[in-house]
C-alpha cells in the first residue's frame, strides 16, 4: 500500500475524521525537526486506516480539532512505533497525546521478538520488506516535498499497519493485547511525568552526591531553566547545561562574580543572570529543613548488587519461560527499587512492577528478596 491521499482543508479532515472514528484502529507516524529548539516543530502527520494513507501536512491545514478528538478516542487504538517523540509532537501541535496506545517496538517485545527492535529491523522481521532510510534526516519543512519523501513517509504508516495486523494477531492469541495498551499507558503517564518542571533535577547525573539544601537549589534551577527554554522554544543546553546546573548547586556562588567563576559559564550569561541565580541559591538557604527535598538514593552497594543480580536471574527464568525480552519484563530502575525498599507483598511492589509483571512474577520476586 504505498499510494497516499492528500489531506489539504479543514472540512476534509472533519469528513475523515468522522470515519477514522468508526475504526478500530488507526496506524500513525509523524515527521518533524528539531535542531535549535524546545519544541519539536511538526512537519508531515501520516495516518493509515488499513484501506488509505493519507498525508496531512499541518503547515497548510491549521485547524486540527478533528484529529485531536480521534486521538483522544478510547474505541479506537493509535498505533505508533517507538511513540516518545511523538508524544511530544502531538502534545506540542494539539494539546493532547494519543491513547489508548498500542507501540509496535514494545508489542513485539512482549511476543517474543528482541527488545528495542528499530522500525526497519521489525518491518523486515514481519513482512520481509527492506525499508528505504533515504529521507530519515531530509528537511520535512520545507515545500514543497519531494515525491521520495511522501512516498517514504505514506510507507512508514502503510507498512505499520500491515506490522500491527500481526502482531495484534498474536497478541490476542497470546492474552497479551491487555498489556501491550497497559504498556502504552504506563508510557503516556511517564511523559507527563517528565514534563512537569519541578521533577527535571531527577535526571541530572551525580544528583545523588548533594545535600537536601543543594538538592533544593538544583530543583529551583532545573525549574527555572525549565520555564525560561520553553518561553524562548530553545534547547535546555543552550541557557545552561545540566554539568553547570550541578556546579552551581554545589558552589552555591552569592552573585553574579561567583556564578562567572564557575567553569564554563560565560561572564555575559553570569551579568545578565547572575542577580536571579544568586538569589536562587539565597532562597534555598532559608528553606526549612522539613520542607527540603528527599536525599537521593546512593548507588547500591556490592552486597545489594548481589541481590540485584540473583533478581535478575529470577527475571530471566520467567522471560524465557514466557517468550519475553528479559529487558521489558523488568527494568534495571525496578531492579533497584525492589532492593532498596524489600517489599513483603506482591500488593507492595513498586508502580512499575504491578498490573501483568506483578501476575507473572511478583510471588517469585518477593521470595527471592526475602530468602533465608
Amino acid at each position: 500500500m504505498s499510494d497516499f491521499l492528500w489531506i489539504n482543508s479543514a472540512e476534509q479532515l472533519d469528513t475523515l475524521a468522522q470515519q477514522w472514528l468508526q475504526q478500530d484502529a488507526l496506524a500513525i507516524d509523524t515527521e518533524f525537526m528539531r535542531t535549535d529548539t524546545f519544541y519539536p516543530k511538526p512537519a508531515l502527520i501520516q495516518i493509515c486506516d488499513g484501506k488509505n494513507t493519507y498525508l496531512l501536512d499541518p503547515l497548510q491545514v491549521t485547524e486540527l480539532q478533528p484529529l485531536a478528538d480521534v486521538l483522544q478516542a478510547e474505541t479506537v487504538i493509535k498505533v505508533f512505533h517507538a511513540c516518545s517523540e511523538d508524544l511530544e509532537v502531538f502534545q506540542t501541535l494539539l494539546g493532547v497525546v494519543p491513547q489508548p496506545l498500542y507501540d509496535s517496538q514494545i508489542a513485539a517485545a512482549l511476543l517474543g521478538e528482541s527488545f528495542s527492535l528499530g522500525y526497519s529491523a521489525l518491518m523486515k522481521i514481519l513482512l520481509d520488506v527492506d525499508v528505504p532510510k533515504g529521507e530519515t534526516r531530509s528537511n520535512w519543512l520545507k515545500r514543497p516535498l519531494t515525491d521520495s519523501q511522501c512516498l517514504y513517509a505514506a510507507m512508514d504508516v502503510s507498512h505499520l499497519f500491515e506490522a500491527y495486523q500481526i502482531l495484534f494477531a498474536r497478541s490476542e492469541k497470546l492474552q497479551r493485547t491487555e498489556w501491550i495498551l497497559a504498556e502504552g499507558e504506563r508510557m503516556m503517564n511517564n511523559y507527563f511525568q517528565a514534563q512537569q518542571a519541578e521533577n527535571y533535577y531527577l535526571k541530572v547525573k551525580s544528583a545523588w552526591k548533594l545535600s537536601r539544601r543543594e538538592l533544593a537549589i538544583l530543583q529551583q534551577l532545573c525549574e527555572v531553566r525549565e520555564q525560561r527554554v520553553r518561553q524562548i522554544n530553545i534547547p535546555r543546553s543552550r541557557w545552561l547545561k545540566d554539568a553547570q546546573l550541578w556546579d552551581i548547586a554545589k558552589r552555591g556562588p552569592k552573585s553574579a562574580k561567583e556564578l562567572a567563576n564557575i567553569q564554563g559559564i560565560p561572564a555575559s550569561f553570569a551579568n545578565k543572570n547572575g542577580d536571579k541565580l544568586a538569589a536562587i541559591v539565597r532562597q534555598a538557604a532559608a528553606i526549612n529543613d522539613t520542607d527540603l527535598p528527599a536525599a537521593l538514593p546512593k548507588p547500591l552497594s556490592p552486597h545489594a548488587m548481589s541481590a540485584s543480580k540473583k533478581l535478575r536471574t529470577v527475571a530471566n527464568s520467567a522471560a524465557e519461560a514466557n517468550g519475553l525480552a528479559i529487558e521489558v519484563l523488568l527494568k534495571k530502575k525496578d531492579i533497584e527499587q525492589l532492593v532498596r525498599q524489600q517489599p513483603t507483598s506482591v500488593a507492595a511492589l513498586p508502580e512499575g512492577l504491578q498490573g501483568w509483571r506483578a501476575e507473572m512474577i511478583g510471588e517469585a520476586l518477593i521470595a527471592e528478596l526475602h530468602k533465608g
